[in-house]
């Protein structure tokens, strides 16, 4: 599979974002502040159905650390929608476009309210946010990777990037 929206990135940005790949296949994302029950349920939804292809399994944990902490609140609108993050005290391996990291974080910034009113767009918010902490970049593709789109699905090419690399 050509990579051409696939593999980590260097943080830019302020807030500093990144693309990561995961660390290996399983794939935990720890719910660790949500301030809205639908952001809430939308996240555990997604986490068990979510299609990352055969060689990745998402999973939902109450235990730190895990491969994903996620958080939602007002971050106020000079901020994204939301982002995905490394932080310097993560467990990383490898170089870029290979970085693995264990311990990434996801934001959804709910102060973009017209970005969490319905399931579908919540849906999207969160699918974008979980590839992006398993190596998937933006794409034009009809994907929730595609900033254009309001769709709650990765696209096959999406997917066979991460049957490629898990």
């Amino acid at each position: 599979v050509t990579a051409t929206n696939f593999g980590s990135s260097p943080p830019a940005g302020n807030p500093e974002s990144a693309v990561s790949l995961g660390n290996n296949g399983y794939h935990y994302i720890h719910k660790a502040t949500i301030l809205d029950s639908n952001v809430s349920s939308t996240i555990s939804a997604m986490i068990s159905s979510l299609n990352v292809g055969s060689r990745v399994a998402l999973y939902s944990t109450s235990s730190t650390p895990a491969d994903v902490s996620a958080f939602a609140a007002g971050y106020g609108l000079a901020f994204p929608v939301g982002w995905a993050n490394c932080p310097a005290l993560a467990t990383t391996t490898g170089s870029h476009p290979a970085r693995t990291c264990y311990g990434q974080l996801i934001f959804f910034n709910l102060d973009w309210a017209s970005y969490f009113d319905t399931e579908t767009e919540r849906q999207h918010v969160v699918c974008h946010e979980i590839a992006h902490t398993l190596g998937v970049r933006h794409t034009g593709e009809t994907s929730c990777l595609n900033v254009g789109t309001v769709v709650p699905y990765l696209s096959s090419h999406d997917i066979a990037h991460l049957d490629a690399t898990y």
